[in-house]
């Protein structure tokens, strides 16, 4: 049985609220963190087979890279992180009920082992993919 298509891209109810995350998300995108910048050289035009998105509305959340096709949001973890894990946990509650699979990465990972962090996104893209 195939995975069902994630109904997260108009996952945001208020038209509000997505011009406001909208703003925030072409500022982010526009400043990446170095990690951000390393990942999504790697991930942009479909290197890896599967088109990802960065800085991506799902309903009241700003996802730092998105797959469509598989459903897989990846969020790069930086020092901060350390300080909100109830948040964080909270978040990815809600993603995942919106069929969301999630994956994190530190800043480190990324900048220490790039190669290792893109294995393990090939491989969750492949169990997650809703066409394959």
């Amino acid at each position: 049985m195939a995975k069902q298509n994630p109904k997260v891209i108009s996952a945001v109810k208020s038209r509000q609220v997505y011009h406001a995350l909208y703003e925030v998300a072409l500022e982010m995108r526009e400043h990446p963190t170095k990690a951000e910048r390393i990942l999504w050289e790697e991930l942009r035009g479909g290197k890896l087979g599967a088109k990802f998105r960065r800085q991506h509305i799902i309903d009241r959340f700003i996802v730092d890279f998105y797959c469509v096709q598989s459903g897989l949001v990846i969020e790069v973890d930086g020092d901060i992180h350390s300080f909100q894990k109830r948040r964080d946990f909270e978040r990815e509650k809600i993603l995942e009920g919106l069929g969301c699979t999630i994956l994190r990465v530190s800043n480190k990972e990324i900048e220490e082992d790039i190669d290792k962090v893109l294995k393990k996104v090939r491989e969750v893209v492949k169990e997650t993919s809703i066409d394959g």
